[in-house]
């Protein structure tokens, strides 16, 4: 069956001459104006592939693809962000979009983008350890939006469900609702992480599965006097999170600790 390609842009023209483009190479194509109406579709149907213009009435792509990462239904979909706005490119590749194209663009760039990124979504630069579908909660400080999804976006490669949470509120309502199978969280968030943790470990079906604490600081940081103390705090919020009942605390975030944590965590969940 021939791929399908959900292309969002709010410019009638654009939308009609892509979809031209996609048609005659064998792929099915959906259209929406705008990022609202790509999440109505998105509800309905599951497209192998999303082209998204940045700047749109009601959502824009920026708006769209964090929608579209949270949930777990969508965030394993390639997106593909075409702007205008070329110094755009490295936010949305920090955040982890797979392809940017800049307008204007041809007919070829376009399809080598899309060709691209399907490929990618096949193959896995990583070991994928993880064979059934497993969920994982990130939960953290709105001030590291960037560094959060960056994190989502190496949970996703490892091949994990993802969802964010930026408030202790957010976070408990996902493990409610979500059930996750770990969650890892900064232990400084906008509550204290003891009461996070107090809160967590009631929630019915969740008191023995693990929570993970971590801490953003970066060592160098560490020459200057009030750093250090910012560090001591740090440190003394990681020990009430592990008298409140967290799993462990890996310190300052590293993809590599993350990673083996995982693997330590699903391996032994494989062999009970």
């Amino acid at each position: 069956m021939s791929k399908h390609i959900l292309i969002v842009d709010d410019d009638p023209d654009i939308l009609s001459s892509t979809r031209s483009i996609l048609e005659k190479r064998g792929y099915r194509v959906s259209c929406a104006e705008n990022g609202k109406a790509a999440l109505d579709i998105l509800s309905e149907h599951s497209p192998d592939l999303i082209l998204t213009d940045v700047l749109m009435p009601q959502m824009d792509g920026f708006s769209l693809f964090k929608e579209i990462r949270r949930a777990y239904e969508t965030s394993p979909i390639p997106v593909i962000v075409i702007s205008g706005r070329g110094q755009m490119k490295d936010s949305f590749g920090a955040v982890g979009v797979d392809r940017f194209i800049t307008k204007p663009f041809t007919p070829q760039e376009l399809l080598d983008a899309i060709e691209g990124a399907l490929a990618g979504a096949k193959t896995v630069d990583r070991p994928v350890f993880v064979r059934s579908v497993s969920k994982v909660l990130l939960v953290g400080r709105s001030d590291y939006h960037v560094q959060l999804h960056q994190m989502a976006a190496l949970a996703q490669e490892q091949g994990f469900k993802t969802r964010l949470s930026t408030s202790v509120s957010q976070a408990v309502a996902s493990v409610i609702e979500e059930a996750p199978d770990i969650v890892f969280t900064d232990v400084q968030l906008d509550k204290p992480v003891s009461e996070f943790m107090e809160v967590l470990r009631h929630v019915h079906g969740f008191s023995s599965k693990p929570v993970i604490g971590f801490s953003y600081y970066q060592t160098g940081q560490l020459d200057d006097p009030l750093s250090r103390r910012q560090v001591l705090k740090i440190e003394e919020d990681a020990a009430a999170f592990l008298k409140a009942g967290g799993t462990s605390y890996m310190g300052r975030w590293v993809d590599q600790a993350f990673i083996d944590l995982c693997k330590n965590h699903f391996k032994a969940q494989e062999r009970v």
